[in-house]
């Protein structure tokens, strides 16, 4: 997955803007740069028109990139040339990818854990009080016992996720990679419909919500989400949303500056967030900036040594900003000199992107 990512989304008077970040980072602790060029923002044309896509949360679905996956999925649909593939259905077909990979995925006992890490199966007696169909949050699994027995509900370790269980429970392992996809789609061309937005959920079996999206500007990728202190990035996406509508030449203005906010506090956010134990320390106020609380924790464990822990900022290497113009195909800004953004790097590797090999999943 991204360790942080930023999609930006903003309505204009005559037309929409997309940008995003363009690093990549290896999962874990401390984060290293996989890519600084990952396209998470897509162009797909069909006829007079077409797609543009964008995501964050999900980087690869079984090793493929979300990238790669679209594009299959587009050009099967394209070549086939099947009616009616509009956005809900496009997502619907990165749904079924999810779950196709889900299913090759192996229950493993241990990690199916519960609340609180307890144990998360049922009792044994309590297997058949489930129906399949009902809504019962018990659909877990036990850990393994010395003796090991456990799982269940489960079908048995090891088995492919697809294997149903032995009691009637509807009881399946849960997919290993337990991140959402947050998925835009803008259509353009003479027919082109609403933007919508769809999240696909991270269970076996993922169902997307798709909807039109109704605000002026949409935030999308971790920063989004709170650390110890409110972001600057959060700050001023809500009150550029709160602006009167402008022409998509001045809404991309507003949208790299939004990028650069993002881009220049993403090494302190990264460092709030992964180090959380040590921010939870930090007294703060409503006043309290997030480089003021990533400062505090680089003082207390030492700044190279929080940097090195925390990994390489998620938010860098190339932007992307899309301008969609209404009647017009898609265009990218130039990014000659990545719109005036700060490079970010990997404490561990400032010369080397990616980092080396040896590091890599």
């Amino acid at each position: 997955m991204n360790r942080v990512t930023v999609i930006i989304f903003a309505r204009a008077t005559n037309g929409y803007v997309l940008a995003s970040d363009g690093r990549t980072c290896k999962p874990g602790i401390p984060a290293h740069i996989l890519n600084d060029d990952a396209k998470k923002i897509r162009t797909y044309h069909l006829g007079a028109g077409g797609f543009v896509t964008a995501s964050s949360g999900r980087a690869t679905i079984g090793g493929t990139s979300i990238a790669d996956v679209e594009r299959s999925i587009f050009d099967e649909h394209h070549s086939s040339g099947s009616q009616g593939f509009g956005p809900t259905e496009f997502a619907q077909s990165i749904a079924d990818v999810i779950e196709k990979h889900n299913s090759t995925q192996k229950c493993v006992c241990s990690t199916n854990t519960g609340i609180d890490g307890g144990r998360a199966c049922v009792m044994l007696p309590e297997c058949a009080i489930c129906e399949p169909e009902s809504d019962c949050e018990h659909y877990e699994w036990y850990l393994q016992d010395d003796e090991g027995n456990g799982c269940p509900c489960a079908p048995f370790d090891q088995a492919p996720a697809s294997t149903p269980s032995k009691y009637p429970t509807g009881c399946r392992c849960r997919p290993r990679e337990e991140v959402p996809l947050s998925w835009i789609c803008v259509p353009f061309g003479p027919d082109a419909g609403d933007a919508v937005t769809s999240t696909i959920s991270a269970q076996y079996h993922p169902v997307p919500t798709t909807g039109q999206i109704k605000v002026d500007l949409l935030l999308q990728g971790e920063l989004e989400r709170p650390t110890r202190v409110d972001t600057d990035t959060i700050k001023k996406a809500d009150a550029d949303a709160r602006l009167p509508l402008t022409d998509i030449e001045k809404t991309a203005g507003t949208v790299i500056e939004l990028l650069d906010c993002a881009y220049t506090e993403a090494p302190d956010n990264v460092v709030v967030r992964q180090l959380e134990e040590a921010a939870w320390q930090v007294t703060t106020s409503k006043d309290t900036t997030i480089r003021e609380v990533a400062d505090t924790i680089r003082k207390q464990i030492g700044s190279d040594e929080a940097d090195l822990l925390a990994g390489a900022a998620g938010i860098g290497g190339t932007a992307c900003v899309m301008v969609i113009e209404n009647g017009k195909k898609p265009e990218r800004l130039p990014t000659e000199d990545n719109y005036g953004l700060p490079v970010t790097v990997c404490p561990s590797h400032p010369h080397v992107v990616p980092c080396p090999s040896d590091l890599q999943p």
